[in-house]
């Protein structure tokens, strides 16, 4: 009976967290073919094994290796290790892999790391892009350009702050998540009613009382260096 080789790619930032269809094959495997990547946390790897020797499920198709990782270059992903008996291969992928700010994020920080230009860059030098790409971007809206430039042109500011963030997340000031969080901490203090149920339409004028009450309070804390 052929064997069965599993990968599964889970996602670096909840590496415990395993797409459901690998849990019948990942019980009762055995530590002797579980192999956890160094990318994994060590917790995380304690879990994993500790699931491998628990009873094993019935499976049609023994398992020959399980790998767990979270490194998409790993080259078993498009190149399976060869192994004394034949196998077929099957990967399994987190879900939130998917995500695609999440994977802009990545292509920044592996354009920062392999890219000699990008490396050479600082908040700095970048100015004259950002200007370029805000530009542009208010022509497209004073133009009224169509959707689908509109759309290109935001996703160019993007790449600005997502360059940004990276650049500050290299020299241990913030990254990306950051940012957004700063994002949703300003709007909770300056909109408070998109987070406390409210469902009925806020009069313009409640907004601007909330948004300049919380200004005036981020000032005080600002004036206190809180």
């Amino acid at each position: 009976m052929t064997a069965l080789t599993i990968i599964v790619l889970v996602d670096p930032r909840w590496p415990d967290q395993i797409p459901l269809g690998i849990i019948p094959y990942l019980y009762g495997v055995g530590s002797s073919r579980l192999e956890v990547t160094p990318d994994i946390p060590a917790a995380a790897r304690d879990h994993y094994h500790q699931l491998a020797a628990l009873p094993a499920p019935s499976l049609s198709q023994p398992v020959a290796r399980l790998v767990i990782t979270s490194d998409d270059a790993d080259p078993r992903l498009t190149e399976p290790a060869k192994t004394a008996e034949e196998t077929t291969t099957r990967i399994f992928r987190a879900p939130s892999r998917d995500d695609p700010t999440w994977q802009a994020q990545n292509i920044m920080r592996r354009a920062l790391t392999v890219g000699e230009w990008e490396r050479e860059q600082t908040h700095e030098t970048l100015l004259p892009y950002l200007r370029e790409e805000t530009t542009e971007l208010a022509e497209a809206i004073t133009t009224r350009a169509d959707d689908a430039e509109l759309m290109a042109e935001l996703g160019d500011v993007l790449l600005q702050v997502l360059f940004h963030a990276e650049i500050a997340a290299r020299r241990g000031a913030f990254d990306f998540g950051d940012v957004v969080g700063s994002f949703i901490g300003k709007m909770r203090r300056r909109s408070p009613y998109l987070f406390d149920g409210t469902t009925s339409v806020v009069p313009q004028s409640e907004q601007k009382r909330l948004w300049e009450l919380g200004k005036h309070v981020e000032g005080r804390r600002v004036s206190k260096g809180q």
